[in-house]
């Protein structure tokens, strides 16, 4: 069955590649273009445990897209990066649907006429913590096979998309990171107000980003204006960092293990010693920023402790503090609309936190630190600033 299975994949790569090239040489019309003409694109957002696919659809306005809408989003799990090749065809079967098919046509044609209207400009799989962790040759099999079988998927569907517009990459950590800056700073007041820095802690990686001109290693143009970012990347996301302090009892509730005794500030110190052991983090002028907005697990911990709107380093720690002086038990009795699995990870979580905030992006009270989820109902998500951003640059 396997066998057959390879030789399925075979065969179907080899008419892929025909079919194709035939494709790429099909003459593709826009409709005609204006203010108010609809833009479709399709980002995905293939992370470290999942894949989200955004359809977004928005006017292109004067100089920054407007009305940015996501019009479905399809998740599957786990993320991409754990897929094998042989088992990617089924994958991806399940994210790029025929209902995801007819519903781009019904509105990019008009269906009395079968007149273009509008185009879907863009299919753009991006993906981000797993697969930076895969080994390059494994890396380039698996984004050749999807760029393959999309090509297919808009051929079999009828799709008009200029070929060249499916665009299949792994971002780099500082990419991502400028997406995710556009993102919130968009979401927040559309680039028309002050602007703001990201931190951003994910599974496996920790981001932060934030304006710097004067050692800058990415640029973004937004609009007419080009921003001049720091945006560095580093492996430790809270899963990885989970992982390495499995055995530390100090950052697990008295009770959740025979010899665990949860006990913050210890957690705290094993949590820093084993960081300063694994990189160095540098975020010069990092702590000259006003504002930071805090995304992903930093908001998920200020929520599950009340405090993402009244957010300090200081709420933080008494918060923390106190659940880790809490038993097993009563804190599953405290917390019964938790996941266990979840619930036995904030002690850690928050030492954890409040370490790489505080001594490795140096951030202090005088700062205003925004843990965010959305804006105005919009969740924030790094795909809408790859529409937002007309051009990304890194600075050597």
């Amino acid at each position: 069955m396997q066998y057959k299975k390879l030789i399925t994949l075979a065969l179907s790569l080899f008419f892929i590649v025909d079919y194709s090239n035939a494709y790429a040489i099909e003459a593709i019309k826009p409709p005609p273009n204006n203010i108010n003409t609809p833009h479709y694109r399709i980002v995905l957002d293939a992370g470290n445990n999942k894949t989200r696919l955004f359809l977004y659809q928005y006017t292109q306005g004067d100089t920054v897209p407007k009305n940015i809408h996501t019009l479905s989003e399809r998740i599957h799990s786990p993320g991409v990066a754990d897929i094998a090749i042989i088992d990617l065809s089924d994958y991806l079967d399940f994210l790029f649907t025929s209902e995801l098919a007819a519903q781009i046509q019904a509105l990019i044609t008009d269906g009395q006429t079968n007149i273009s209207r509008a185009l879907l400009t863009h299919i753009q799989f991006y993906s981000t913590e797993g697969m930076r962790l895969l080994s390059p040759q494994e890396r380039a099999s698996k984004n050749t096979f999807i760029r393959l079988w999309l090509t297919n998927w808009v051929r079999i569907h009828n799709i008009k998309i200029p070929p060249q517009e499916i665009e299949i990459r792994t971002l780099s950590g500082s990419e991502e990171g400028a997406y995710a800056w556009v993102a919130t700073n968009y979401s927040q007041h559309h680039f028309q107000g002050a602007l703001t820095g990201i931190a951003k802690l994910g599974g496996s990686s920790s981001q932060i980003t934030y304006l710097d001109p004067n050692l800058t290693n990415v640029s973004v143009k937004v609009g007419n204006t080009r921003y001049p970012l720091t945006s560095n990347n580093y492996p430790l996301g809270q899963d990885v960092i989970a992982k390495q302090l499995a055995n530390v009892d100090a950052c697990y509730l008295t009770g959740y293990t025979n010899t665990s005794n949860g006990d913050y500030f210890s957690c705290q110190a094993q949590a820093k010693a084993f960081i300063r052991t694994q990189t160095n983090m540098p975020v010069p002028n990092a702590a000259e920023v006003v504002h930071y907005n805090l995304l992903a697990n930093f908001y998920y911990t200020a929520h599950f402790f009340g405090i993402e709107n009244n957010y300090s380093l200081s709420s933080l720690q008494t918060q923390a503090e106190q659940f880790c002086n809490l038993n097993w038990e009563t804190a599953k009795a405290e917390h019964t609309d938790v996941d266990e699995k979840y619930l036995a990870n904030y002690c850690m979580g928050a030492a954890y936190q409040a370490t790489l905030l505080t001594y490795n992006y140096h951030m202090n009270s005088f700062q205003q630190l925004s843990p965010i989820n959305e804006f105005n109902h919009q969740e924030i998500s790094w795909p809408m600033g790859v529409i937002v951003t007309q051009q990304y640059l890194e600075i050597n």
